[in-house]
């Protein structure tokens, strides 16, 4: 399904990727970078990407409803949340999914996603926070990042689920390209690389990669043909936010609304226990209050 293009460091993948939608490229296209020197997450916030992290955006045309779009956003997380269980031993429970599309745990923020509409399509940018840089760095909101390699139990670890090619189910049949992008200053970014076998946790980063993509297939299918009806149950099992009071506000920061979570529906909205009744939620940022 996806046409992997490889570069050592970009500006944005999601750039890249908006700008193939408005050549009229085909859907599959994948940009996937090294670091990223202008990367952004949901409404434009920055997301720091050095070197370590997994940083790729998928260029896609869905065949779905308009109002079928936004739900595309929670499909994605969920497909990083199986992604990470590959790499982790212990009970994959302690990690969450936060309305709409970032998977946390208790440490942090292991993954941010945005979705864009643009040029008739949509550009999904999915970022990991894989290993730990050589300085912790911003990943965006309220959250400190997190990393998978101290959630799987040290680098190690990640290297040896690596090697394990079969239990990891890399794509094999992608179609690579080398990109020759490079950020304006001419960054190389590998610091993190730098302490150890860089091929090595090279190849780790490129696994986790592989692997978000695997999950995302399988349920992308899925979801054009019956819609985020068919994720219900598997987004509520892993809600971070049900049963907990939570702010939602504006990207300005005004209240929206506000309420106890109770879960989310068949079209992908937070549902709010308010003063007023049950209320759905398509849009804002949350805040346990």
């Amino acid at each position: 399904m996806f046409r992997i293009e490889r570069f050592e460091s970009v500006a944005s993948t999601n750039e890249g990727i908006k700008r193939a939608l408005e050549q009229g490229e085909p859907e599959g296209l994948v940009w996937r970078a090294v670091e990223q020197t202008g990367g952004y997450g949901r409404q434009g916030r920055a997301w720091s990407s050095p070197a370590g992290g997994s940083y790729q955006s998928l260029l896609l045309r869905p065949q779905v409803p308009v109002t079928q779009l936004p739900t595309l956003g929670l499909i994605a997380a969920l497909s990083v949340r199986a992604a990470i269980a590959r790499f982790v031993d212990d009970d994959i429970s302690t990690v969450m999914v936060k309305w709409p599309n970032d998977v946390v745990c208790a440490a942090g923020k292991l993954s941010g996603i945005s979705c864009e509409t643009h040029a008739g399509g949509v550009c999904v940018g999915i970022g990991v926070n894989v290993l730990r840089p050589e300085e912790c760095v911003p990943v965006g909101g309220k959250y400190m990042p997190a990393y998978l390699c101290d959630l799987a139990g040290g680098t190690g670890s990640l290297e040896a689920a690596c090697a394990d090619r079969s239990a990891l189910d890399v794509l094999a049949d992608c179609e690579y390209g080398g990109g020759t992008e490079t950020a304006d200053d001419g960054r190389a970014g590998f610091s993190v690389f730098d302490a150890g076998d860089s091929r090595a946790l090279r190849d780790v980063v490129e696994a986790v990669g592989n692997a978000v993509l695997s999950e995302f297939a399988i349920r992308y299918e899925i979801w054009q043909c019956e819609g985020f009806a068919a994720f219900l149950e598997e987004y509520r099992s892993c809600g971070s936010l049900t049963g907990r009071d939570v702010r939602i506000e504006a990207i300005d920061g005004s209240l929206l609304s506000s309420g106890r979570v109770v879960g989310v529906d068949e079209d992908g909205r937070l549902l709010l226990d308010t003063a007023g009744g049950i209320v759905p939620v398509s849009s804002g940022e949350t805040h346990i209050a």
